[in-house]
C-alpha cells in the first residue's frame, strides 16, 4: 500500500536507534577474580516495575548471554501467551552472563576457558575444536557465586531460588556446578554438553558426587539434537541422564530430550523453550 508522500517525508527524518530487550537492563565489570571483563544483562518479568508489585523472583543464570539471553527472555514471554492461568509459568529473572564484544563467535576463546572444568588433553579433541587456553571453570564458578550472584540479589528482588543454563561447553559447566556446588544452584539445563571434554571427565565426576550421596534437591534438564553425532554427543547426553536416575537420589526431578531435526546449534531456541516449560511450570494439579 502506497504511502502518501507526506507522510513519507515525515518518517525519513526519524533516525535508526538500537534495539534493546524491553524490561532489560545490563552492566559491564571486570572481575577481581580472574580479571575478565564480563557483560551481565538482566531481563526482568513484565510485572516486575509494575506499581506495589513486591513479589520476589526466581533467578536464571545464562551462559552464552549475548546469543542466548534474548532468545530466552523472548521465549519466556511468549508462553505465556495461550496457557490457562492455572498453567502460567512462573515468572523469573534472567541474567545473561557475556563478554563486552560485538558477535557470537568473539566470545569463543573466553567461553572455552571459563566453560571448562579441567584442562583438556589436546589429542583427545574432536579434531577442529578448541585451540584456547581453558580449565578456567572452577575460578569462573567463583566469579559467579562471589561477584555475579550478590550483585544480583543486592539490586534485584530475588527469591532463594537459582538456576543455570548451558550450552555445548556451557552444558559442560552447569554438570560442573551440578557436582561441585549443589548448593549454589536447583534448577540446571543442559544442552547438548560436550561430554567429550578431557576424555569425559565428567563421568568421573559425577561417580564421586554421586558416592554416599542419597538425596538432590534440584530439577535438571537434559537435551540434544538429534542430528548431531551420536558418538560424541547423543550417547553421552543419554548415559549421563541414566546415570544421574540411577542412583535414585530424593527430591530429583530429571527430563532428558532429544530433538529430531535439529543440529548442534538449530536446538537451541527448541531446548530453550522446553527447559523453561520443565523448570518453572507450576506443579501439575492432583
Amino acid at each position: 500500500i502506497a504511502s502518501s508522500p507526506r507522510l513519507a517525508a515525515q518518517s525519513s527524518t526519524i533516525p535508526d536507534t538500537a534495539v534493546a530487550i524491553g524490561y532489560s537492563r545490563q552492566f559491564t565489570f571486570r572481575s577481581a577474580i580472574n580479571h575478565v571483563d564480563y557483560r551481565v544483562m538482566v531481563a526482568l518479568p513484565d510485572a516486575y516495575e509494575t506499581e506495589n508489585d513486591s513479589t520476589r523472583y526466581p533467578v536464571l543464570y545464562i551462559l552464552d548471554g549475548n546469543s542466548e539471553l534474548p532468545i530466552a527472555a523472548e521465549t519466556q514471554r511468549l508462553l505465556h501467551l495461550g496457557r490457562p492461568h492455572s498453567g502460567a509459568l512462573h515468572d523469573v529473572i534472567m541474567v545473561g552472563i557475556g563478554y563486552p564484544v560485538n558477535t557470537y563467535m568473539q566470545t569463543f576463546r573466553r567461553r572455552e576457558n571459563d566453560y571448562t572444568p579441567t584442562p583438556n588433553d589436546s589429542t583427545r579433541n574432536p579434531k577442529g575444536c578448541c585451540n584456547g587456553p581453558d580449565g578456567g571453570g572452577p575460578v569462573f564458578l567463583r566469579v559467579i557465586r562471589d561477584e555475579i550472584i550478590p550483585r544480583i540479589d543486592r539490586d534485584y528482588r530475588t527469591s532463594a531460588s537459582r538456576g543455570i543454563m548451558g550450552h555445548s561447553l556451557g552444558g559442560v559447566f552447569v554438570l560442573y556446578a551440578l557436582f561441585n556446588a549443589p548448593q549454589l544452584f536447583d534448577s540446571y539445563a543442559v544442552f547438548s554438553p560436550a561430554l567429550w571434554w578431557d576424555g569425559g571427565v565428567m563421568f568421573d565426576q559425577e561417580r564421586a558426587f554421586a558416592a554416599g550421596r542419597t538425596d538432590l534437591h534440584a530439577r535438571v534438564f537434559m537435551s540434544v539434537g538429534g542430528m548431531e553425532s551420536d558418538s560424541l554427543m547423543a550417547r553421552p547426553l543419554q548415559r549421563m541422564a541414566a546415570a544421574l536416575q540411577s542412583h535414585g537420589f530424593r527430591d530429583l526431578t530429571l527430563e532428558s530430550m532429544v530433538f529430531p531435526d535439529e543440529y548442534h546449534g538449530s536446538a537451541v531456541p527448541a531446548e530453550i523453550s522446553r527447559a523453561l516449560q520443565f523448570l518453572y511450570s507450576p506443579p501439575a494439579s492432583p
